[in-house]
């Protein structure tokens, strides 16, 4: 019998061609590799950074826009169409977002780096661009979505706070510039908080929905709980926005990070459950990355609460900040990547096969399994150099970040491969 390929009503394929998304993966994975040695050059600044360019921006930002934006916007691309069943709404609009996005994003990240206001100007206006074209095409998949709506309304939280934090960029890069901005502290915390949570971890939850019970073989969450956990995310966002402006009111933040706690331990709790109960005996090396950023999430917003209350004014925030993006974000899509990217290339292997290749055949298990291990020693590296304020520690830290971005290169590189080989043979 012959395994279908995705298509939607109409007859229409949902897929695009295999270039499209693995050209975003492969983008994310050189920023991640790129971001470890901006960070080892920049180590002893790392334990008491609270803003400002410089290399420690830069590799924020190569992590943030360059390896989680491009992984969502790879993924997201070609995965929606198939989880909502319908046709991709325009693959030379998609390609037209990659030539757009990777070179800003680039010249974005090298401008904070130096830093050199005229190149991240330049860079900020192409960025924000690609992110205008892709909440175009974010937004029609969204509305014509005919299945998955929690998770659809996900994506409307996540594309609203995207082009939030992209209208807040584009402010503090006027502000760099010399323009006027009543209060960019707050403006710079709010950006934090539209990036971080309000897109980037709504977004996550939300595939997460999808992707984790499909991979794992067994049943999403309630549907209520669902939902009651996306509505207290938004009511923590919404706290903590009106926390960065309003600072005669020092309980918001307080209680955005508590609202967010308790939404993040039951989210995890509940996907914890249902792993549990699984079909699929074995859940492969890309669940270590998974269960790793969950246990960040649910440490990071404690940690918030207590920067919020006034402890560790030096180093609070950038513990904070490494909690939740090196921690949490990074370890989850990276995670999640190592199991998409092979499960599409087998799906495009295909051709005219009676059945697909073998994930497992297509996943070069070597560099993702020292990958993971480098990831983790290289996350407490930093961590343990920010609690004890020592630049040596984040910067051994850092040298094993350095590794494992080269080991999942070559991972991601060893998947492109295979999915060649593969298609030479259908």
């Amino acid at each position: 019998m012959f395994v279908a390929l995705p298509v939607d009503a109409a007859g229409r394929s949902r897929l695009l061609p295999w270039t499209l998304p693995f050209r975003f993966f492969v983008s994310a994975a050189l920023f991640h590799a790129a971001a470890w040695p901006l960070l080892f050059a920049a180590a002893d600044d790392v334990p008491r950074f609270q803003g400002g360019l410089g290399p420690v921006l830069g590799a924020l930002h190569a992590l943030t826009l360059g390896t989680l934006m491009s992984t969502v916007m790879g993924a997201s691309l070609q995965l929606l169409p198939v989880a909502t069943v319908q046709a991709v709404a325009s693959q030379r609009l998609a390609a037209l977002l990659w030539w757009i996005f990777t070179p800003s994003a680039a010249c974005l990240v090298a401008g904070m780096s130096q830093p050199h206001p005229a190149l991240l100007a330049a860079g900020t206006t192409g960025t924000v661009a690609a992110v205008v074209l892709f909440a175009g095409l974010l937004g029609h998949n969204l509305a014509h979505a005919k299945r998955q709506q929690d998770s659809v309304l996900h994506g409307w939280v996540a594309w609203g706070a995207m082009l939030l934090a992209a209208a807040s960029a584009t402010l503090l890069v006027r502000w760099y510039g010399g323009a006027a901005l009543p209060d960019p502290r707050a403006f710079a915390r709010a950006h934090l908080v539209l990036g971080v949570f309000g897109f980037m971890t709504v977004l996550a939850a939300g595939f997460s929905y999808i992707l984790v019970p499909m991979f794992a073989v067994t049943r999403q969450p309630a549907e209520g709980l669902r939902r009651g956990v996306l509505g207290a995310a938004v009511a923590g966002v919404a706290l903590a926005l009106a926390g960065a402006f309003l600072d005669a009111s020092p309980w918001l933040p307080g209680a955005a990070a508590g609202v967010g706690s308790v939404a993040a331990a039951v989210h995890v709790g509940a996907m914890a459950r249902e792993v549990r109960r699984r079909m699929r005996p074995e859940m492969g090396p890309w669940f270590v990355l998974v269960a790793l950023g969950w246990a960040m999430l649910i440490a990071c917003l404690p940690v918030g609460l207590a920067v919020a209350a006034g402890a560790w004014p030096d180093r609070g925030p950038a513990l904070f900040g490494a909690l939740a993006v090196g921690g949490w974000l990074l370890s989850f899509v990276l995670g999640i990547l190592s199991r998409i990217a092979p499960f599409l290339a087998s799906v495009h292997a295909m051709g005219s096969r009676r059945a697909p290749p073998l994930v497992a055949t297509l996943t070069p298990m070597r560099p993702l399994r020292a990958h993971q291990a480098l990831h983790a020693l290289a996350l407490a590296g930093v961590l343990a150099g920010i609690a004890a304020d020592s630049g040596a520690l984040v910067r051994a830290g850092a040298a094993l970040g350095c590794a494992g971005g080269v080991a999942y290169l070559v991972f991601v590189a060893g998947v492109v491969r295979r999915l060649r080989k593969g298609r030479s043979h259908a």
